[in-house]
């Protein structure tokens, strides 16, 4: 599937993702600048981090993934069978150290340019 000229899109990793967290902004609104993503909505978005051991209420569920919450900042593990939003890079930009992001010309998408 070709989006926005690309058709290499991944899940970011949470580094990837939490390095967009903003705790500047208004209690009760997402974590992230709302002028480059005026879409986000302050709830759980999914990490490519899978693996992740379960804890408390999910512990029974085994593993799952890292989530970010941008109604908090904070990293969460969900079960792989919890619903969450998603947030897409470009993989062909993917490698291992410092993220650095590129926005769309809509400011929409978000391409990781490492």
């Amino acid at each position: 599937m070709t989006l926005c000229g690309q058709s290499d899109w991944a899940l970011p990793d949470h580094h990837q993702l939490s390095s967009i967290i903003d705790l500047d902004t208004s209690i009760g609104k997402p974590r992230v600048d709302p002028g480059f993503f005026p879409k986000t909505k302050a709830g759980d978005y999914w990490t490519s981090d899978s693996a992740a051991p379960l804890s408390g209420v999910y512990r029974r569920h085994g593993y799952g993934a890292k989530a970010i919450n941008f109604g908090s900042g904070d990293t969460t593990h969900l079960p792989y069978r919890n619903a969450a939003f998603v947030r897409l890079v470009s993989a062909s930009f993917h490698t291992e150290h410092s993220p650095s992001f590129r926005l769309s010309q809509y400011s929409t998408v978000v391409t990781d340019e490492r």
